[in-house]
């Protein structure tokens, strides 16, 4: 029951995070890069606009991937708490109750995955090639759904081809 309800937190928390946050941040990014070229952001910790956006994008829309899925979850999870803390009590400090209450809701649920794991239900527990197959296939829905929602087929292509090279080298074991 332990191992559902990890995977109930690491769906949710990441999803939640993915789209809710990270999706934003990371089409500002391209879109600021490739077209406008406005890359303008808070900057909190006092290291530039355009190094805390990556760090942003990279935390809350690569590392949450990762977590969904199980791979190296207790790493992954460092970099979104770190993300929450500092939203948590850097960026959002003075604000009312319920601006802080989200940072705060992601900083437990991301540290509490720092200290248990994914759980069996993931990449990194994944012993049997049935569940390997699992994982595998429904990789292929949620990148289908990334790409709907309007992430570039290029990134797209890239995790399909870290997810199967994942599958092909567990299925050889």
């Amino acid at each position: 029951m332990n191992n559902i309800v990890l995977l109930i937190l690491r769906v949710v928390f990441a999803g939640s995070m993915l789209f809710g946050h990270g999706l934003g941040k990371f089409n500002k990014l391209i879109n600021g890069i490739i077209s406008d070229g406005n890359l303008s952001f808070s900057n909190p910790i006092g290291i530039g606009e355009f190094p805390t956006l990556i760090l942003a994008v990279f935390s809350e829309f690569f590392a949450p991937i990762f977590i969904i899925y199980g791979y190296k979850t207790k790493f992954f999870s460092f970099f979104t708490a770190a993300t929450m803390f500092v939203a948590a009590f850097i960026v959002h400090w003075g604000d009312p109750f319920g601006r802080v209450e989200k940072a705060l809701l992601f900083l437990t649920v991301f540290v509490i995955l720092m200290m248990t794991g994914p759980g069996k239900h993931s990449m990194d527990k994944t012993n049997s090639k049935t569940d390997a197959l699992i994982i595998y296939l429904s990789s292929y829905l949620f990148f289908y759904l990334l790409y709907f929602i309007g992430l570039g087929p290029i990134f797209v292509v890239f995790f399909l081809v870290m997810i199967s090279t994942w599958y092909f080298t567990f299925s050889k074991r």
